[in-house]
């Protein structure tokens, strides 16, 4: 391990401090066996390479949220005989209901299904610590400590973490700006209410007792990949135009007495853009992009894909990825913290309920910002659709005698799932792409998002021939 290291939680990490729905999964699907003792010793191996994998959260003297390398627990792991194709979402529910120790052991676990010719490997874990991008490499690291089990001693790699100082130029926030932050931090110091570990397992129970996140997925086969892609390329849109323009199509022709909230987002990788390039470590460097559109029935689905991809391509600039990053960078990170609490505290029951349902009653300065931004209440949908492609990754399919077949991710968020109608996640390794689409069930049935999944697939089919029963519920 490094020597001693401790840093204060930063304001964009404190937006998913001590949440309950803040998890974000990985799912490797290889050929080939892995045993526990291969992975246990792969587990110590690349924990040694990523800094957040050594950490566990405290309170320091000021009361404020710290990751620390001292007297941390080990990362939790555990192999599972593979049951079934679809065994590893009833896996992902399971570890949902399981809150993380933050004060005890670093925020992530892993879990291995087992089967003599395939495993899936599970990487569980908490977005104050990583992103999708970080858990591909975190994956591609076990993978490889596995199949070249006498490789060279791992690369320490970057701690950059987003902060104020670290944003691109050209973020600089004017003194107008920089006056408003101030009386915003001072009035939230005025009103503070601190919350520890017991309050998030009340908040992490309540939420999962109530709340219920669905999944389909979709795996395609290569040739299915590189036909997506090629018609893409025919029409000179994004894949990532194509999918987001064919769940709002699918939902338009589904669910015609179903309105749908026009806007979505689009996440975007910001470790280039930052002063310090955190290159491969682990972290949370997600920024994205926010507009409105509306599928159009009445014309052609290319159509509508090109005319949404311009209005993203015009948007794609730091300011527009950076804008919810920058103003979070200026914030007490404690502002970020208590909006989970302020959104979920009418949910617990027993013992805290108390402290945590007056503080969510309470009218103050957390309240105000939830009201502005239409997320006073959990019955409010905030946004249509949201979307994370991590895109064709760069990552080997073979690990001496393991083969990398595929990867399903499941992308976790910054605010309630019931909040959003559906967040779709899309990765791509070894010329194969899945898709995954999530909600939640208070939201869609089983029988809509069937529907919507089989009109998703019919308009992509205009291009290219999906294999029949590829999604399954």
């Amino acid at each position: 391990m490094n020597d001693k290291y401790t840093r204060p939680v930063s304001p964009v990490e404190s937006l998913f401090s001590l949440s309950p729905f803040s998890v974000v999964a990985m799912v490797f699907r290889i050929k080939g066996h892995i045993t526990k003792i291969q992975l246990e010793h792969a587990i110590n191996s690349v924990q040694k390479k990523h800094l957040l994998l050594q950490v566990r959260i405290t309170s320091d003297e000021n009361n404020t949220k710290v990751f620390t390398t001292e007297n941390v627990g080990s990362i939790k792991f555990e192999t599972i005989s593979m049951e079934s194709e679809n065994h590893w979402m009833d896996v992902y529910h399971k570890q949902c209901a399981i809150p993380f120790e933050f004060e005890k052991n670093p925020c992530i676990r892993f879990i291995l299904l087992q089967s003599e010719s395939k495993c899936d490997l599970i990487i569980f874990s908490h977005h104050i610590i990583c992103d999708g991008l970080s858990l591909s490499y975190l994956g591609r690291d076990i993978l490889d400590s596995i199949g070249n089990p006498n490789g060279s001693k791992p690369e320490i790699l970057n701690t950059t973490h987003v902060n104020k100082d670290n944003l691109p130029d050209g973020l600089k926030q004017n003194r107008f700006l920089n006056r408003i932050y101030r009386k915003i931090n001072k009035k939230y110091a005025d009103e503070k209410v601190l919350f520890d570990f017991d309050d998030y397992k009340n908040l992490h129970k309540a939420y999962w007792d109530k709340y219920t996140h669905q999944m389909v997925p979709v795996e395609l086969s290569r040739d299915d990949t590189l036909g997506l892609i090629e018609s893409c390329k025919t029409h000179n849109i994004s894949v990532n135009t194509a999918i987001l323009t064919a769940i709002m199509g699918a939902w338009k022709l589904t669910l015609k007495d179903v309105k749908l909230n026009r806007r979505n987002s689009v996440a975007v990788n910001i470790r280039n853009y930052l002063t310090e390039n955190p290159g491969q470590a682990m972290g949370f460097y997600a920024g994205g992009i926010e507009n409105s559109f509306e599928y159009n029935i009445k014309k052609d689905f290319w159509e509508n894909a090109s005319v949404f991809h311009k209005k993203i391509k015009s948007r794609l600039d730091i300011k527009n990825i950076f804008k919810n990053i920058s103003n979070w960078s200026h914030l007490e990170p404690g502002i970020m913290e208590s909006i989970n609490f302020k959104l979920l505290g009418s949910l617990p029951t027993g013992n805290g309920r108390d402290k945590l349902f007056h503080y969510s009653e309470r009218s103050d300065l957390i309240s105000s910002i939830l009201k502005r931004n239409k997320m006073d209440s959990l019955d409010n949908i905030i946004m249509g659709t949201a979307i994370t492609n991590l895109g064709a990754l760069k990552i080997p399919n073979k690990y001496g005698n393991l083969e990398l077949d595929s990867m399903i991710m499941n992308p976790g968020g910054a605010f309630p799932l019931v909040m959003v109608q559906m967040v779709v996640a899309v990765a791509t390794v070894s010329g194969r792409m899945s898709i995954l689409l999530e909600f939640e069930e208070s939201r869609l049935s089983k029988v809509q998002a069937q529907n919507i999944k089989d009109q998703f697939l019919k308009l992509l089919k205009i291009e290219i021939d999906f294999v029949e029963n590829t999604i399954q519920m």
